[in-house]
């Protein structure tokens, strides 16, 4: 795509990634707290449309949180011996489904106008070239000032009725 990037965590401290142009990310599960730090700092997310990201499921790169069978683990972990070798979870499960995407914070409609959708690779090179980065930013920023109010007041909502 001929696009200059750099990869790996951010430091929040150092600007976060308010410094950079944008976000280009594959969500890799249902909510993280990420996704909003990276909203308040004003970033410009890209993000896989649904089809895309169903697309690249099928991928044997591809990730999703999971959910590891205790009762299994814990019945190998009791017939293992563990002096022999290390022991991981034997059945760990994708949750990955995406009837459910609704459920995923970039995929929620009530977060839709603050994420760049991509549907393919080449899409988005052409986004990521194409994207007014300050009008996107201040829209991101604007939204982002109003969800913290709104929840804000909700929390104060919330505890006003208990005793000092």
């Amino acid at each position: 795509m001929g696009l200059s990037c750099l990869m790996g965590p951010y430091d929040q401290a150092d600007g976060g990634v308010g410094k950079y142009l944008g976000v280009i990310t594959v969500p890799y599960g249902w909510m993280t707290f990420a996704f909003f730090q990276m909203l308040q700092a004003g970033a410009v997310m890209f993000a896989p449309t649904r089809g895309f990201l169903a697309e690249l499921s099928g991928s044997p790169a591809f990730t999703w949180h999971t959910v590891v069978d205790m009762l299994h683990f814990r019945e190998a972990l009791e017939a293992a011996d563990l002096d022999a070798s290390p022991l991981c979870p034997a059945s760990v499960e994708s949750t990955f489904d995406a009837r459910l995407l609704d459920f995923c914070y970039a995929y929620d409609p009530r977060h839709a106008e603050l994420l760049v959708y991509y549907d393919s690779w080449e899409d988005l090179g052409a986004k990521v070239r194409s994207t007014d980065y300050a009008a996107h930013r201040a829209k991101v920023l604007h939204l982002m000032d109003i969800h913290t109010d709104h929840v804000l007041r909700r929390w104060r909502e919330l505890l006003r009725p208990l005793p000092p």
